[in-house]
């Protein structure tokens, strides 16, 4: 690692920074399938799943339509959300 030049490591960092965030989606989905297999039930993950833990609170707006699409959005697969993002 001492004598590795200051841009590879960097290079190797960001690299990982970068690679993680695109197997969570793929992650959760194969959680998904392995619990249906082993007791025949999909379990759905919403995007409200992850706000939740997060414990971020859930949007709320007095326009009607704009609640829809926030819901709409966040009613979504997060494997699939995860995994576009």
């Amino acid at each position: 690692m001492e004598g590795e030049p200051f841009g590879d490591r960097l290079i190797e960092k960001a690299m990982g920074i970068l690679v993680l965030p695109g197997l969570i989606g793929p992650a959760i989905f194969a959680w998904q399938c392995f619990m249906w297999l082993k007791y025949g039930y999909w379990h759905p993950v919403p995007v409200t799943a992850a706000f939740q833990n997060l414990g971020i609170p859930y949007p709320t707006t007095e326009w009607a339509g704009v609640q829809k699409m926030i819901d709409w959005v966040l009613d979504l697969p997060l494997s699939l959300t995860a995994l576009l993002l």
